[in-house]
């Protein structure tokens, strides 16, 4: 994917730097709010640049932008956090990667054999649950029922009990108010 404009916001966010600066003040726990500077900057563009940041952050969140690599656990974050912030809509064209990458059986395996380890970097991340769990995320604010048996054998087989434990929670507050809409 090619758009150089998005790539550097995207740079920009992750970094904290230019229009997104302020992000760079929120530290301890004030810094959840940092998706809101994020999601502020994209309800101000016109509905068609939406749909473009957005297929630029799930191609990220996918790997599929070389200049973003280094990001892509960030931007995994950032697109289910668009989700979360009711922007889900916006994601809805890229439904059938997203799934493809979650549903794929060499990604489960990995997943399923994941330990808790923290650290990550780039297209390394891939490989490591909390993906998996982004990924889910935001194919369950798209109620992609296709990743209904991914999930479901994530929780069977998953090595790490956190992994297994944090799918159900998950599930929970997802489906609970104020996530699910009517």
């Amino acid at each position: 994917m090619k758009n150089l404009r998005f790539t550097a916001e995207l740079a920009d966010f992750f970094e904290r730097r230019n229009r997104f600066a302020e992000a760079d003040e929120y530290v301890g726990m004030a810094a959840s709010g940092i998706p809101e500077v994020f999601v502020r900057y994209f309800d101000a563009l016109p509905a068609r640049d939406r749909r473009l940041v957005a297929r630029h952050v799930a191609a990220a969140a996918l790997g599929e932008v070389a200049a973003l690599a280094p990001y892509l656990d960030e931007a995994a974050g950032l697109m289910l956090s668009l989700c979360l912030h009711g922007r889900a809509e916006y994601f809805a064209g890229e439904r059938e990667r997203l799934a493809g990458e979650f549903n794929d059986p060499a990604n489960l395996r990995a997943w399923a054999a994941a330990g808790d380890d923290d650290e990550c970097e780039g297209l390394d991340c891939k490989r490591q649950w909390r993906y998996a769990m982004k990924l889910w995320g935001v194919l369950h604010a798209l109620r992609a029922e296709e990743a209904e048996p991914s999930y479901k054998y994530l929780l069977r087989k998953a090595r790490s009990p956190h992994f297994k434990r944090t799918l159900r929670v998950t599930r929970e507050l997802f489906d609970s108010d104020p996530f699910r809409e009517p």
